[in-house]
């Protein structure tokens, strides 16, 4: 057995090319000895033509999954968006927490769980230094503001 392994394209194309070939050889030529076998012309179209067969199925596969690939690129947003929306009506229908969602295959939202003590503590003291550090206040303290705002450097 040979070492020789070409490239499925071109021995397809060269079994078709003997497929169509043949028929055309000279009269004289009538038989052919391939692998100590010998073959009729018939026999060796009809040897060729059961090896060509499983090429074309697939060449024919592959086209057959490329077009499904490229419908299913196409319906693929709308889809999203339906199944977007139908996730967004279970919820609502159902409640974002019931465990019924999962018959459907939507995971329920978490709730989370409540603040300990040392976690609310550490919470407000983070919001306290963040607003001291950016400047920021309430409605309650700005209004006791009085004053002229600062004038508006030109072009600023």
């Amino acid at each position: 057995m040979s070492n020789y392994s070409p490239a499925p394209g071109p021995l397809h194309d060269f079994m078709k090319a003997m497929i169509d070939g043949i028929p055309k050889l000279p009269a004289g030529v009538t038989s052919l000895t391939v692998l100590n076998t010998t073959y009729t012309m018939p026999q060796l179209v009809a040897k060729v033509m059961t090896y060509e067969a499983f090429y074309a199925a697939v060449v024919t596969a592959t086209l057959a999954q490329q077009t499904a690939v490229e419908n299913r690129a196409a319906i693929e947003p709308d889809a999203a968006a339906f199944l977007a929306a139908t996730r967004t009506s279970f919820k609502a229908a159902l409640g974002k927490t019931a465990a019924a969602l999962e018959l459907v295959g939507i995971a329920p939202d978490k709730v989370p769980a409540p603040l300990t003590a040392e976690q609310i503590t550490k919470k407000v003291a983070q919001a306290k230094a963040t607003r001291a550090a950016r400047h920021t206040m309430g409605k309650k303290a700005k209004s006791k503001l009085k004053g002229v705002p600062p004038a508006t450097p030109p072009g600023g």
